[in-house]
């Protein structure tokens, strides 16, 4: 790829597609708090992974492949892989229950790089560069402010009860968290 138009044009579409991407991540973030803030976090979840349940045994059920996956190595990953995602899921629910949706997203999205580069050092013995460390502890102090945004009422959605809120704030850490590990781990 020498030619400049060209790298332009691949840049412009990488653009548009993060673009777009963010535009239905907020969306979807909105249309799931005006869900779960009706609803009990906890009823809503078992709604959600029935359907996902159903959809993903539908899709076995008339699949063409007989193909019986066998774990042998492993299974330890595996199973943390499944407990953080559903940490993440649930936190996820939970939160948007009690804060405002671009402040629950804004957090778990603000704490990944630098637990990322943290589970990297710990995990893997990965080295990152200061500029990483640099970036992400400057997202995390964007989401920090926030949190204190949304702690002291400026946000969008009335505060109803402040342990509620404390707790619906923790809980899109502990996503952001569990996510990040989740994804370390695949």
């Amino acid at each position: 790829m020498n030619n400049p138009r060209q790298e332009s044009s691949v840049f412009l579409l990488g653009a548009m597609f993060l673009l777009g991407s963010a535009i239905f991540s907020a969306a979807t973030q909105v249309y799931y708090a005006n869900k779960v803030q009706g609803l009990d976090p906890f009823v809503f979840i078992f709604i959600s992974f029935s359907i996902t349940i159903i959809v993903f045994n539908v899709l076995s059920h008339f699949s063409k492949s007989n193909r019986t996956f066998l774990i042998k190595e492993g299974k330890k990953d595996l199973l943390f892989l499944n407990a953080s995602t559903a940490v993440a899921i649930i936190t996820f629910y939970y939160a948007l229950k009690y804060v405002e949706p671009a402040i629950v997203s804004a957090i778990e999205i603000g704490v990944g790089p630098l637990f990322a580069l943290l589970l990297g050092k710990l995990l893997f013995s990965q080295k990152a560069s200061p500029a990483k460390w640099g970036i992400g502890v400057g997202i995390l102090i964007g989401s920090c402010f926030l949190f204190w945004t949304s702690l002291t009422g400026r946000s969008g959605v009335e505060l109803s009860s402040s342990l509620h809120m404390v707790v619906g704030l923790l809980a899109s850490l502990i996503c952001g968290f569990a996510a990040v590990y989740a994804e370390k781990i695949k």
